[in-house]
Parts: structure tokens; C-alpha cells; sequence
């Protein structure tokens, strides 16, 4: 995260909007202390309060924070938040279609950016994204627009409305248990023996996993699993809202 302090300034001078934006009621989801008290300081300069500013909590308290303290708009860390994202905005939009949601320090996963562009995701920062973008795309954004940028362009945009989304579909059924074996925390190697084949093996079937859904990291692939129902944990998640 990098911040211009005087680009923030002038933000909060010039923009007709500034005033509004800064009455916006703020839930900050981000495990990162740091991180977390990086923003707050430089947004109260300027008096944008955040409401709520919390570590990682579950997904049902988030919607219980969103319905107790009539939030307007949420601010996730992708990299530090373990969830769901596109089974929690779904959640949100449903029942609270007016709050604005911006997920930060977001990987270039195009699988997941597609399908959270269609749960209803309203900007989408990239990792050592500039405290300024941020406000320039609460100012361009309402709860039903996208803040358009590198990461989400417009003919990105106009192929998810179409509902061109590319799947996992061609995912075979051994990479299919591969996958479940990995999120339920076996090494290559256990899965080899698990499976009868080779570490190796297990190694290259990983690859053309990567290969083809994009997945850079164990956090990506368990977040892939859970939205193609690979494995079963996202059913637990909103147990007390069924």
C-alpha cells in the first residue's frame, strides 16, 4: 500500500463529492495491523472516519456488522481474509443490495476476478494499490457500478454482464481429487502415496491446474475449490443465516 499524502490532500480539497463520501458508514475487514492503522491515519487526516476497523471475522458476522450498524460500504483485504469472497458477496448483494464492497491487495486470479465482477463486487484494487485510487473509486462508484482500472476493464466488464465466464469445467476428475486432497492439507508427496503416483507427477498435475484456472497459491486454490464445490466448508459458513 502506498500513500501520497498530497494527492489525498487536493482529493479532499477539490472533489464536489468529498464531503459525502466521507460520511459513508465504513466496515475495514483486514488481518493486518498495520495495514489497518496505515489507512485509518491517513483517511482521518482528511476526516474520512471508519466506522469499524477489525481483523479477520467470519463471514456471518460480517453481515451481522453490515445489518447492526447500517454500514454503507465494506473494505476487504483479499490477501489476509480467507473466505469465500464470491459466496459472501452473494450473501451481501442479496440482502443488502445498496452497500458498496471493495476488496483490496486482490492477486491477478482471472477466474475469481470473473466471477466476483458477477456476485455484484464493486472495485477490485490490486496489491500495492495507492491510498488515493482507493478514494477516487469511492468517488466514482454507487452500489450498483464498477470502478473501472487496470485489473477490471470495460470489455471485461461487458463479458461478465453477457455471462461470458470461463470455468473450471475441463478440470479433470484426477485433478479434481487432487485438489480436494490439497485443501484438506496433504503434501504432494501424501497424495502420491494416497493416489498410487509419484511425487512428481502429483507436482506436474499441480502445474496444469495452475495452468489452467490461474491459481498462484494454496489460497487461491482452496478459494477455488470452495466456489465449485470441491470441497464442502462454504456450506458451513452461513449456517446460522439458513
Amino acid at each position: 500500500m502506498h500513500v501520497n499524502v498530497m494527492l489525498i490532500k487536493r482529493y479532499s480539497e477539490e472533489s464536489k463529492t468529498a464531503d459525502i463520501i466521507r460520511r459513508l458508514n465504513v466496515l475495514h475487514v483486514d488481518q493486518s495491523a498495520i495495514s489497518r492503522s496505515t489507512l485509518s491515519k491517513f483517511l482521518s487526516i482528511y476526516d474520512f472516519i471508519i466506522n469499524r476497523c477489525v481483523s479477520v471475522i467470519r463471514p456471518t458476522d460480517i453481515l451481522s456488522e453490515i445489518q447492526r450498524d447500517n454500514i454503507d460500504c465494506i473494505w476487504i483485504n483479499y490477501e489476509s481474509c480467507p473466505y469465500d469472497f464470491c459466496l459472501l458477496l452473494r450473501k451481501i448483494k442479496k440482502l443488502y443490495p445498496k452497500t458498496i464492497v471493495v476488496i483490496y491487495n486482490f492477486s491477478h486470479s482471472t477466474f475469481e476476478k470473473k466471477h466476483l465482477l458477477k456476485a455484484g463486487v464493486n472495485a477490485l484494487l490490486p496489491v500495492h494499490f495507492k491510498i488515493e485510487e482507493l478514494l477516487f473509486a469511492m468517488q466514482e462508484i454507487s452500489s450498483d457500478s464498477v470502478y473501472l482500472n487496470d485489473l477490471v476493464d470495460s470489455q471485461l466488464l461487458l463479458n461478465v454482464k453477457a455471462n461470458i465466464i470461463d470455468g473450471v469445467e475441463g478440470l479433470t476428475t484426477q485433478q479434481v481429487i487432487f485438489i480436494r486432497n490439497a485443501c484438506n492439507g496433504l503434501s504432494h508427496k501424501e497424495i502420491g502415496e494416497k493416489c498410487f503416483n509419484s511425487k512428481q507427477r502429483v507436482h506436474n498435475v499441480f502445474h496444469q491446474i495452475r495452468m489452467k484456472t490461474g491459481c498462484e497459491s494454496p489460497i487461491d486454490l482452496l478459494r477455488l475449490a470452495l466456489m465449485y464445490r470441491i470441497i464442502d466448508w462454504s456450506e458451513n459458513l452461513f449456517a446460522k443465516e439458513s
